[in-house]
Parts: C-alpha cells; structure tokens; sequence
C-alpha cells in the first residue's frame, strides 16, 4: 500500500494540474495525509481560482532547494560562462598545481571560509546552487571585485 501511496504521489507530480478539480459533494476537500517516504518532498502549492480542494505537490527527493531567483541565477550563469566556459566542475592549474576550482573559479582558501558545513571539500565537487551560495557569501563581503575581469567585463561593477 506504501508503494502505491508513492507511486500515485510521484505521478501526481508529472500530471498537469486541472483547473476543474473540485471535491464531490459531501467528501471533505482536506484527504488524509499521505503516508509519504522521507525522501519526499511535500510543498503546498496555492489554490488557483475556482479551486475548493488544496493541491499538494509531492516531488521525489532529495530535493535541493533553489534559493537562487531565476534573474540572479543568469547572473552568476553570465558570469561562470566568462570565468570557466561555464564548467561548473572546472579546474584551473597554474604551474602545475590547481588554484581555481568550479564554475566560478573558487580560490581553495576562499572556497573554505565561505563554505557552509555539509558542502564538498572542492568547488569544483558542488553543484552549481553550492557554488552559487558560496558565491553570494562572497559577494556579501567581497564585492563583485572578488571576480575582478570578468565582473568587470559583464558590466557589473
């Protein structure tokens, strides 16, 4: 039954959502929770007009979270295109050793004191949201200078 409850939640998520839905009369319009398995992500998405019943989306997770804004996350793309050719898993050696890593061309020394605890030892190992919180701690405290050409190429500074 547990495998069912998931499986019709999964495929709740590939449907697309009907803007006629509404509870039959005398059914309450707030179900029964579901039995969901901790990898599960569950987010209460708002009624669109029309709508009596609440709509609940269920995605499989881990779900990492998006803090990114869709315009802010064009910036540091822009930018991790100008600084890696936009490889967010990119090494840069100078001398033979790496000094840079990731999309946006972390220093090591950077990297670790602006990374929070549970993120990879190397730039160049997290995501491109990793790197993309890291960047805006930086940021914070750094100014765009911490990217010195290609913030100043793209206008940023």
């Amino acid at each position: 039954m547990r495998r069912l409850r998931h499986l019709l939640a999964l495929t709740a998520v590939a449907l697309p959502l009907v803007a006629s839905v509404a509870a039959p009369a005398g059914v309450p319009a707030a179900g029964p929770s579901l039995d969901v398995p901790e990898r599960v992500t569950v987010a209460q998405v708002p009624a669109r007009v029309g709508l009596d019943v609440p709509l609940r989306v269920v995605a499989p997770g881990p779900v990492e979270p998006d803090p990114v804004e869709p315009s802010v996350g064009a910036v540091w793309d822009a930018l991790a295109d100008c600084e890696s050719g936009g490889r967010w898993d990119a090494e840069r050696s100078i001398d033979g050793a790496v000094a840079y890593r990731g999309g946006l061309q972390f220093a090591g020394s950077t990297w670790d004191a602006f990374r929070p605890d549970g993120f990879p030892d190397l730039a160049s190992d997290a995501t491109r949201i990793q790197q993309i919180v890291v960047a805006e701690r930086i940021l914070d405290v750094q100014g765009w200078e911490a990217w010195p050409a290609c913030s100043r190429r793209l206008g940023l500074r």
